[in-house]
């Protein structure tokens, strides 16, 4: 998927499917009461679903002269999803996998702006143990100041 998603990739990908499922009943009812019959093939596809989430909401966020697909130019945001998972296999339409199949722990590889910020499934940029380190300091001490700090088992 080429564009960054604050929802989690989880609940976005969830979310894409449903509003797929969604569409789809829409625009099949609507042609049941119009005609009594069902279109002959299928009116959005998976291919419509990833254009939702990647260039359209990269346009809808104002993005999409820099994100939201790939192109000479734009910068790189790219998410690679291991096609071997279990809940991947097998890929026969790779872009239907995604969109049905795919999820937060399919991520194999994540870029942006081209750099490299996940690989085989985990996070690699500098410092990370110090930065954990510096976010557990900062919850305890949340935490501690509203007195909701676990005790240390003894």
């Amino acid at each position: 998927m080429a564009t960054r998603s604050p929802g989690g990739c989880t609940r976005s990908a969830r979310r894409l499917r449903l509003t797929l499922q969604h569409e789809r009943n829409r625009v099949i009812t609507a042609a049941l009461e119009r005609t009594g019959s069902r279109p002959d093939k299928m009116p959005l596809t998976c291919r419509h679903a990833l254009e939702w989430t990647t260039i359209h909401g990269a346009k809808v966020a104002g993005l999409d002269r820099r994100t939201g697909s790939l192109a000479v130019g734009k910068e790189a945001d790219i998410v690679l999803l291991r096609a071997a998972d279990i809940t991947m296999f097998p890929v026969r339409d790779p872009v239907g996998s995604i969109v049905m199949q795919g999820g937060v722990a399919n991520v194999d590889t994540v870029l942006i702006a081209g750099k490299v910020m996940k690989r085989n499934g985990r996070l690699v940029f500098p410092k990370l143990a110090e930065k954990m380190e510096a976010l557990r300091g900062s919850g305890d001490r949340i935490l501690g100041d509203f007195g909701y700090l676990p005790r240390q088992a003894a």
